[in-house]
């Protein structure tokens, strides 16, 4: 196969090049902490206890004495009232958030509170809402602003450590799932909320709430790891890790996985054989079931790995014989579980669209035939080879570094074709643009057209 790529600059493609292999490399041993991080990781080891149920109890790791922050309490106020005139514009919009809060509280993640039993210091969280359509569970879900300012000018996420990466990268999951014959996704359940906050910080977990503007305004307090707070995805991608390395001598397999195969709350696992599969499978429920965490979800490549997983908790439904090719989508790519294949969504435009857009930086990349044929033959080597024989199973090993070519072949292709759409777009850019008039250009072209006329 030849590949020829047109370029004005040699260094220019040189560069391009260098970041390619940069960002197509995975590191392959460990990163060293800094000694922020291992504070955080100390604090957590010191502070982290499980209850009688098992679930964690975690402490806010702050980075600063929490007395260096402010009055929150108005701004929270002031805030929770623009939003509920927002909410009373769209009635359909106020009951789904009303929703979600009933189910916060019923779940038992939130307690209301009364102001006199309020300590200080303490912080009052705005909230709001973001819709993501494409969600087959929650459509709708609030998200808390801990990063919103105190009278002191300092937030809470601005004392709060944010925690080193526990987990792996992600483009080594990724290369990892590309591997096994047999392979399954899966999503821990309301992760965050899984993770309780100790008592004694509760009181930086403040919210204000009610349901309808006629009613009394409620003062609320979180009592679990919370989304927007800036410690968040380390406290509960920890508390996983700690899970795993508990559990290696009574679930190996399962503790493998959850050690390495997790980004967040997404698994990405598998194995070649099928019976190895199931296991993994089963083992990861049974760890996860200790702490309280429900895995959901699920999708897969062989209806046996989905064999005992109630319907509700699947993705989609694998029946084979349908030709439907039903997508779920993972880490931010969509993936096809009956063939095995991997694929990439990308907004088009025509010429006339770019045309009428001013500022061309805002603009979807076009991409001719030719580019989106030369996307997918690079993607489709994605494509899960069918099950080798025992004696093969050596070879087919080596099918992960060219599928790991393939991979950076792709981001390589769409490098290239970022950067050729962007110098067309710049060279008509140059090109003389008409200016509005000026005031005395005006009058001087109708004193023109008078004179024609």
């Amino acid at each position: 196969m030849a590949c020829t790529i047109a370029t004005e600059s040699e260094q220019g493609l040189d560069n391009l090049l260098t970041k390619f292999w940069q960002l197509d490399e995975v590191a392959s041993h460990d990163r060293q902490l800094t000694n922020i991080e291992k504070k955080c990781e100390a604090a957590f080891n010191q502070n982290t206890q499980q209850n009688n149920e098992g679930r964690f109890i975690v402490k806010i790791p702050f980075t600063d004495d929490a007395s260096a922050l402010g009055e929150s309490k108005q701004m929270a106020l002031n805030r929770f009232l623009k939003l509920e005139q927002r909410l009373n514009k769209q009635p359909s919009l106020r009951a789904e958030y009303v929703s979600f809060m009933r189910e916060y509280e019923k779940l038992g993640h939130l307690q209301e509170i009364q102001e006199d039993q309020l300590l200080c210091p303490n912080y009052f969280l705005p909230h709001h809402c973001v819709l993501k359509s494409d969600s087959t569970t929650t459509k709708l879900r609030v998200v808390f602003d801990a990063s919103a300012k105190t009278s002191t000018g300092i937030s809470l996420n601005e004392i709060m450590h944010k925690g080193p990466v526990v987990q792996s990268e992600l483009a080594a999951i990724l290369m990892r799932f590309r591997m096994p014959r047999f392979i399954f996704t899966t999503d821990v359940e309301k992760m965050y909320r899984q993770i309780q906050i100790h008592p004694d910080d509760r009181r930086f977990q403040n919210i204000w709430w009610r349901e309808h503007p006629n009613e009394k305004l409620r003062l609320l307090q979180l009592s679990t790891v919370t989304y927007g707070t800036r410690a968040a995805p380390y406290l509960a991608t920890k508390c996983l890790q700690t899970l795993a390395i508990k559990n290696k001598s009574k679930y190996p397999l399962g503790a493998a996985a959850l050690e390495t195969d997790f980004y967040v709350d997404d698994g990405l696992c598998g194995a070649n054989t099928i019976t190895e599969a199931v296991e993994i499978k089963n083992q990861l429920i049974n760890i996860l079931s200790t702490a309280g965490f429900k895995l959901r979800k699920w999708s897969a490549n062989h209806k046996q790995l989905l064999h005992g997983i109630a319907p509700e908790d699947q993705e989609v439904d694998l029946n084979l014989l349908d030709e439907e090719h039903t997508s779920v989508k993972t880490l931010g790519i969509i993936w096809l579980p009956k063939t095995d294949q991997f694929q990439i969504k990308m907004n088009t435009t025509t010429d006339q669209q770019q045309h009428q857009s001013p500022n061309w930086q805002n603009t979807s990349i076009p991409m001719h035939d030719d580019d989106i044929n030369q996307l997918k033959a690079a993607l489709k080597t994605f494509q899960q080879q069918e099950e080798l024989p025992a004696n093969e199973r050596a070879h087919h090993q080596h099918h992960f570094v060219i599928e790991y070519l393939a991979l950076g072949l792709s981001i390589l292709i769409l490098c290239i074709i970022i950067v050729r759409y962007t110098h067309k777009r710049r060279k008509r850019n140059n090109n003389p643009v008409p200016q509005p008039r000026t005031r005395q250009q005006q009058s001087q072209f109708e004193i023109d057209v008078e004179a024609q006329i």
